[in-house]
């Protein structure tokens, strides 16, 4: 992204401001060209948009995010605890609205920190939004072999499994206490901000798994009739959903070599790879076969 900085800032609301100016809107407000209107941003227009949604960002300052009939989003800084309202700027990229708080603006513009902990639609659709989760999961890179050896965790945060293949660290923040880990993050002389090389957003990931049979010709094996009859095959893997269209009576046997409580799959790799081995089973087609979908679910694909 761009570097984001006063002067730019400055000279674009100057701008919107000549424009508003020179150009007043033709189309009169409801009730005529003297009625009041609120100012678009406002706390008035908000109240006034359907469904808000209320979102901690991992500064701590608080939004109110409106999405209105033709599905535009906009977003209102919430006052602070001592009623002081927070300077925040916008930007809109596709359908996702943007808002960078002023506590942000430095880490962004020197890259250490990721610009989708800002993406609040982005965010929402994830399930971040204070409804539907009171914390936010990040990811920490750190420079050199600091995530081994640093001590310190952020107030407000709680420390997760150290990723020695990327030098970071999992944390989860609280949004009650998203001020303090923020504070002390991006103090400069902060312990727990050192080596920091930048915060990522946890994103959560949606697989995309009915492309790969085709790609290594699995499908014309099948469609040749090898269907892996009298062979008997062993999957290394994250488990197996043994209920999935493809696995239900097919599996022999089974071992469970990590400390999870059986061999379920709760993350649909591995089911993937056996029903991938295992070949055709009923009606079910190549092109679907292996996609993470269990016999008990009311939303699998279609598989033709």
């Amino acid at each position: 992204m761009r570097p984001i900085s006063r002067t730019a800032l400055g000279t674009a609301t100057a701008a919107v401001l000549a424009v508003t100016v020179i150009a007043p809107s033709v189309a009169a407000p409801p009730g005529g060209r003297d009625a009041k209107r609120p100012i678009t941003g406002s706390a008035a227009t908000a109240a006034t948009d359907p469904k808000p949604v209320t979102l901690t960002l991992v500064t701590g300052g608080r939004v109110l995010v409106t999405t209105d009939a033709s599905g535009a989003a906009a977003a209102t800084a919430l006052p602070r605890a001592d009623g002081s309202v927070p300077l925040v700027q916008t930007r809109q990229s596709g359908p996702d609205l943007y808002v960078y708080p002023e506590a942000a603006v430095s880490a962004l513009a020197a890259g250490t920190v990721d610009e989708e902990l800002f993406n609040v639609t982005g965010l929402i659709r994830q399930g971040y939004d204070d409804s539907r989760a009171d914390s936010v999961p990040l990811i920490a890179t750190y420079t050199g072999d600091t995530a081994r050896r640093t001590l310190v965790t952020p107030r407000g945060a709680e420390r997760g499994a150290a990723l020695d293949i990327i030098g970071g660290l999992a944390l989860t923040a609280d949004k009650k206490r998203a001020a303090d880990f923020w504070a002390d993050l991006t103090a400069p002389r902060s312990r727990a901000g050192s080596g920091l090389k930048k915060l990522w957003l946890d994103r959560k990931v949606q697989a995309s798994l009915d492309k790969s049979t085709k790609q290594f010709g699995a499908d014309r094996a099948w469609a040749a009739g090898y269907d892996g009859t009298g062979t008997k095959v062993a999957v290394l893997d994250t488990g197996a959903d043994a209920e999935h269209p493809d696995l239900r009576d097919r599996i022999t046997a089974s071992e469970n070599f990590t400390d999870s409580a059986d061999t379920d799959d709760r993350q649909g790799h591995g089911t993937h790879v056996a029903s991938t081995v295992s070949g055709p089973s009923g009606s079910r087609t190549w092109r679907r076969r292996g996609s993470r979908c269990s016999s008990r679910a009311t939303t699998c694909p279609p598989t033709a």
